[in-house]
C-alpha cells in the first residue's frame, strides 16, 4: 500500500513524413504530455533516410522522451517491493538519444551496421540503507550513458535464414560513492548466430 499512486497523463502526439527529393525522407514526431504531478512535458523525434543508390539506406535519428518515476525499476524487479522505502521527493528522468544505421541489401543478403547514444538524466537508482528498509529510490547525481554499436547479417533463401549478430555496449550510471561506474551486467561484447 504505501506505492499507491494514481498519474493522470492525458497527451497529445503527431507525426508527418515529407520527401524533400526522391531518394531523401524526413520524418519528425512530437508529443505532449500533460502529468498531473510532474507538469508538461515535451517530447520531439527527427529522423531522415536517404537511399543515395538503390541497395544502400542511411538512417539518422534523434529525440527526447521523459518517464515520470515509478517504483518498479530494474532493482526493485529483482528484490520485490518489500525491502524499499517509500517514495520520496524525486524528477522524473529525461532522455536524449540519437542513432544512425546504413543498411546494404542484395539479395539474398542484408547487411546493417548501427551506432547509438543515449543519455538518462535524473535516472533512478537504489541507494542501499539500514534501518526498517533495506534501500531507497532516488535520482542519480549523474547521468546515465548509454553508446555502442550493433552489427547485423542476414542471409535469407527460401526456407533458410542464417543471422548473425555483433554488439559492443558501453553504459555507465552514478554509484552510491558519488561517482560513475559501469553498468554492472551488460557485456561490453556480445554476438549471435
Amino acid at each position: 500500500p504505501r506505492f499507491n499512486f494514481v498519474y493522470t497523463t492525458p497527451g497529445v502526439f503527431a507525426q508527418d513524413e515529407y520527401a524533400l527529393a526522391s531518394r531523401v525522407t524526413v520524418s519528425g514526431s512530437a508529443r505532449t504530455d500533460v502529468h498531473n504531478e510532474f507538469g508538461t512535458f515535451f517530447s520531439p523525434r527527427v529522423s531522415a533516410l536517404v537511399r543515395p543508390a538503390a541497395s544502400i539506406a542511411l538512417r539518422l535519428s534523434g529525440g527526447r522522451g521523459h518517464l515520470a518515476p515509478l517504483p518498479s525499476t530494474e532493482d526493485t524487479e529483482a528484490t520485490g517491493l518489500t525491502p524499499i522505502a517509500p517514495l520520496g521527493v524525486l524528477e522524473p528522468e529525461h532522455a536524449n538519444t540519437f542513432s544512425s544505421d546504413v543498411t546494404w541489401t542484395r539479395s539474398p543478403l542484408e547487411v546493417t551496421a548501427t551506432l547509438f547514444y543515449s543519455r538518462v538524466e535524473n535516472a533512478l537508482m537504489l541507494r542501499n540503507e539500514s534501518g526498517a528498509y533495506a534501500g531507497r529510490l532516488v535520482n542519480a547525481a549523474f547521468p546515465t550513458r548509454t553508446r555502442g554499436t550493433e552489427f547485423i547479417a542476414r542471409h535469407h533463401q527460401e526456407d533458410l535464414d542464417v543471422i548473425v549478430t555483433h554488439m559492443y555496449l558501453w553504459s555507465t550510471e552514478a554509484d552510491e560513492a558519488g561517482g560513475t561506474r559501469e553498468v554492472p551486467l551488460n557485456p561490453r561484447q556480445s554476438a549471435s548466430f
